[in-house]
């Protein structure tokens, strides 16, 4: 569904307000926890990676578990990531570049 622009569940227009940017780090108004969320749309995480390439998705945190599901439409790719187990003391990461 992702990959396809929400079809079949939304239409365009609900797919592109879900994705949308409704907060973009501007340098000071807010946290970017170190430059990883530099725009959030309705649940939705936007970074880019050290190549300069887009993605949306969301990460989980959570119970010993980190995660993180990603998507870039320009190249049309997905991919997951997710460690189960990790110490709650453990240095937070997020599941894009590698879990901790």
């Amino acid at each position: 569904m992702l990959l396809r622009d929400g079809a079949p569940l939304l239409s365009p227009k609900s797919f592109a307000q879900m994705i949308g940017p409704v907060w973009t780090f501007d340098g000071k108004n807010g946290d970017d926890d170190k430059g990883y969320f530099m725009a959030y749309g309705l649940g939705v995480h936007w970074l880019t990676d050290k190549a300069g390439h887009r993605w949306f998705g969301h990460v989980g945190e959570a119970y010993s578990l980190r995660a993180g599901f990603w998507i870039n439409p320009a190249e049309r790719k997905g991919f997951y990531r997710y460690v189960t187990m990790v110490d709650e003391f453990s240095t937070v990461g997020h599941c894009f570049d590698r879990c901790p």
